[in-house]
């Protein structure tokens, strides 16, 4: 598979850079080793081309599964009863990074609607459950 880098992209690429960069040098001035680079990230085009070659392929993939086409807003399956999609298959494109969070992000919300349908959380819970801290969730 072969996955477009988009300007978004890009930009959030050369913030992660920067922000490892400092980390790494800091490091190798506490510990006094030496960093090197595996590709030529000295300029921004450098970069940039070590993203466009190393992220051709989604190491999590996902999409597939259009959301307003196949899955409606609450992660059901458009013609099927009871089916829900909780899966890296309802992300519009695959992302670099681990989806696990995001995916219990998707079975959290789906729950909740699921609870609320069902009338075990009333509305006026549900609604003052935005402005409550999260549980379990360090900030």
């Amino acid at each position: 598979m072969s996955w477009d880098v988009r300007p978004d992209d890009e930009v959030a690429f050369e913030r992660l850079y920067e922000r490892a960069r400092a980390i790494l040098l800091e490091l190798a001035e506490k510990y006094r080793v030496r960093i090197k680079p595996l590709g030529d990230i000295s300029t921004f085009e450098g970069r940039l081309d070590h993203l466009r070659r190393e992220a051709t392929d989604a190491y999590h993939l996902g999409g597939g599964l259009a959301l307003g086409e196949l899955i409606d807003d609450r992660l059901r399956l458009i013609g099927a009863e009871n089916v829900y999609v909780i899966s890296s298959a309802v992300f519009q494109r695959p992302g670099l990074a681990n989806p696990t969070m995001s995916l219990m992000a998707l079975a959290h919300r789906c729950v909740d609607d699921l609870c609320f349908e069902l009338g075990r959380m009333p509305k006026c819970e549900r609604q003052s459950r935005a402005d409550q801290p999260r549980r379990g969730i360090p900030s």
